[in-house]
């Protein structure tokens, strides 16, 4: 909780974050295992208090996407006896509705190695699966339409090409803005980066969050390259057709409904927790700093008494 890392984010007006475990891939940086859950934390400085929102918030699916021909196997097997239980359990609760139940009969309940494919196949929880170009989402938005589970596309460069078919299997995106591949010569279908990728997710129903090229904090001095400067990714989008109200939500309420906490952050609602953040300008100027940071109704941020940007002038 006394992590630089966290005093940063705070500076850059993030209150909540996704992070995977051994510090990958997530908020701090480093390389996570595929199979590592993540989880939803608060930015909560100097306390353990009301860190943790949800733990595990995901079950990675990498081996579907990178694993060998057995692993995908596997994984498949997997899901098909999850799929078995859960039918199971739904049946069983139909019959104990309906006091149709055996004498002495109980619930024969899943064997550890496949309860996190139970709670997936429930809907608790939502798959998160890497998928950049056309032929990776397309494997995975086969093995999603299959078991019909809740899943989130990471690292997604190409879906603009294919959005409809996302947003018929009614996967989420993860999307990087300024992420740039050029389309190969002479490709027979539209293929690479567009910076209108978000304005074609919002027009065809795709859900989708925005992130950074670094999903980090640092102080490099380059606006815009991580999460100290996250609405800077809204800003781009804007610039590629997406409206300025749908970029919002893209860094805060969708974004949360992504990670599976929209019940307790993302929006400012009663019943809600107390994260604001108080600005001194319009949230996608450059210009703009985070002048105030409450997080669980604590002020734990103020730019006035920051030693990293106390001395750099506002707009006011």
């Amino acid at each position: 909780p006394y992590s630089d890392s966290i005093k940063l984010a705070l500076a850059g007006g993030i209150t909540t974050a996704y992070v995977e475990q051994g510090g990958g891939g997530g908020l701090f940086g480093g390389g996570a295992p595929p199979s590592a859950p993540g989880a939803v934390i608060k930015m909560s400085y100097g306390t353990l208090d009301k860190m943790l929102v949800l733990e595990p918030a995901s079950l990675p699916l990498g081996t579907w996407m990178s694993g060998s021909p057995s692993e995908r196997y596997d994984l498949k097997e997997n899901l098909v006896k999850a799929r078995v239980q859960v039918e199971r359990e739904r049946d069983f609760e139909k019959r104990r509705s309906e006091n149709k139940l055996k004498p002495g009969e109980v619930l024969v309940r899943a064997p550890a190695p496949l309860e996190a494919y139970v709670r997936l196949l429930k809907g608790e929880i939502a798959a998160r699966m890497t998928a950049s170009r056309v032929d990776d989402l397309r494997r995975a938005l086969d093995l999603i339409n299959e078991f019909k589970f809740k899943a989130v596309l990471t690292d997604v460069t190409e879906g603009w090409t294919i959005a409809e078919e996302i947003s018929r299997a009614r996967a989420s995106c993860i999307v990087e803005t300024r992420a740039k591949e050029h389309a190969p010569r002479n490709s027979p279908r539209p293929a690479g980066t567009s910076i209108e990728q978000p304005a074609i997710f919002r027009k065809t129903g795709v859900k989708f969050a925005l992130i950074p090229p670094n999903a980090s904090v640092g102080t490099g001095g380059v606006a815009g390259r991580d999460l100290l400067t996250l609405p800077l990714e809204g800003a781009f989008a804007i610039r590629g057709g997406l409206d300025e109200q749908t970029a919002l939500e893209a860094i805060t309420i969708t974004a949360a409904e992504i990670c599976g906490v929209e019940n307790r952050v993302g929006s400012l609602e009663e019943g809600k927790d107390a994260d604001v953040i108080v600005l001194d300008g319009d949230p996608f100027d450059y210009r703009t700093f985070v002048e105030m940071t409450f997080v669980n109704g604590k002020l734990l941020y103020e730019k006035s008494k920051s030693p990293f940007f106390s001395h750099l002038k506002g707009r006011r």
